[in-house]
């Protein structure tokens, strides 16, 4: 049983990582275009 919860745990966690990469990506790209806006 415990090791069900921690496959969960570690794929909730993946997630959760790629999600923060996503978003970390999409504001590089907003800002590098605010910059060539300016």
């Amino acid at each position: 049983m415990r090791k069900i919860v921690r496959a969960k745990n570690k794929e909730r966690a993946a997630k959760r990582l790629h999600k923060l990469q996503l978003e970390e990506a999409r504001d590089k790209r907003r800002a590098a275009r605010e910059a060539e806006a300016k």
